[in-house]
């Protein structure tokens, strides 16, 4: 038996395993239901062998948060929470109306939670989870590779690699569902950005300029910013790694933040002392049209794995997310000119949340990688991100660092 109910509240409901690789989980709590809680609480823990992981899928979910107080103060009154045991920190968390969400990849241990600090809301949910077999050690993709190899004489093209024969273990990590470590070095736009401990990505545009998203730096002091190039492993000091400070922060005048939902969510950083090109840094190519991402384009998303910049992963990660439309998203609020929406894969083994804020959505055409969006937020990481657009703030972004 793989699903070890562990009841807090004495009327959680069992999750039942219909046989050793499914289960389910059904709650149903009207405003009439009598309770004497102030609190409930109910945890479950879904258990797979080492050669599995765990796919969730929830039909329904109903915990009534209006958009306002969501996006003030989050899943405060109630939610349905999801994590590895041993990574709290990297909880998904899911309120408000939401149907047909697909979670997959988690790992071999996941524990569900449902806590409610508010025992009058009506609240009900349909959970199904079922175990897959993980894929084997791959080599990398050829795609990923040959597309992109060039001679080491052309560091100043963009949007091209060096990398060529290397091979690496598909690894999936518990943030970047369904990812893998990159080949060493096969991503020499990515940046990590440093704010005195608070961690974003960013990508290279040429010698003097990176962008990232503008939650990342907004408010922030230049003189606090270190960004670091030619990384791979964090935790070591890598020949290729070099670092520079940052001369002046250009948000998009129209951010405003939270309270229009992370719309605009771009900065360019200028920098003080300008990138020498190598195989380890080089700039990625800008998107040449408005309409340079279609639908289910299969983009890659980068990043060293905690949302917002609060993870430790060690190692340079990536992801294949295609880009969904505005029904598939289901926000219905998206500006589809201003953001991208992706995720959602259907071998269910790229959901949830994708890398760092602030990090390259990078697409592969005629040979060379464009960098088409920026990680900039999700609904409660359930299963789809939301990425600004770069195509539509092409002309800002070529008039900002051509000065």
């Amino acid at each position: 038996m793989n699903s070890i109910p562990t009841v807090v509240l004495t009327n959680c409901p069992l999750l039942r395993s219909f046989m050793n690789d499914t289960g389910v989980l059904i709650f149903n709590k009207t405003t009439t239901t009598a309770t004497t809680e102030s609190i409930i609480h109910c945890q479950w823990l879904v258990v797979g062998s080492s050669q599995q992981r765990i796919v969730v899928e929830f039909d329904y979910v109903f915990i009534p948060v209006p958009l306002e107080e969501f996006i003030t103060t989050g899943c405060r009154r109630g939610s349905v929470n999801l994590w590895t045991p041993g990574l709290e920190n990297e909880k998904v968390e899911i309120c408000g109306d939401r149907h047909k969400m697909r979670i997959a990849g988690v790992g071999r241990t996941l524990m569900v939670e449902l806590r409610l600090t508010d025992p009058s809301l009506e609240v009900k949910f349909l959970m199904s989870y079922r175990l897959i077999q993980v894929e084997q050690p791959m080599s990398t993709p050829s795609h990923l590779v040959n597309p992109s190899i060039v001679s080491t004489k052309n560091y100043a093209d963009c949007g091209l690699t060096s990398t060529d024969g290397h091979k690496y273990a598909r690894v999936v990590s518990s943030r970047i569902v369904g990812g893998r470590q990159v080949v060493p070095h096969s991503h020499p736009w990515q940046v990590l950005l440093n704010d005195r401990g608070k961690f974003c990505g960013a990508t290279v545009l040429n010698a003097k300029w990176i962008v990232t998203a503008a939650h990342c730096v907004n408010g922030s002091n230049p003189q606090n910013l270190m960004t670091e190039f030619g990384i791979h492993d964090r935790y070591r000091v890598e020949h290729s790694r070099v670092t520079r400070t940052v001369k002046q922060i250009v948000v998009y005048p129209a951010y405003n933040g939270k309270s229009t939902r992370w719309v605009h969510d771009i900065a360019l950083l200028e920098l003080f002392e300008p990138l020498v090109f190598s195989p380890y840094v080089r700039a990625v190519c800008l998107p040449s049209t408005k309409d340079f991402v279609r639908i289910n384009d299969r983009t890659i998303v980068t990043g060293w794995g905690e949302t917002h910049g609060t993870g430790n992963f060690r190692y340079l990660r990536e992801v294949e997310v295609p880009i969904q439309s505005t029904d598939q998203c289901g926000l219905k609020d998206i500006n589809v000119a201003t953001t991208l929406c992706a995720g959602l894969c259907k071998n269910s083994t790229c959901d949830a949340c994708q890398g760092d804020s602030g990090g390259p959505m990078i697409l592969l055409r005629n040979g060379s990688w464009h960098l088409v969006g920026l990680i900039s937020w999700g609904f409660s990481c359930a299963g789809l991100g939301v990425y600004t657009k770069i195509s539509y703030y092409a002309d800002w972004i070529a008039k900002t660092i051509q000065h």
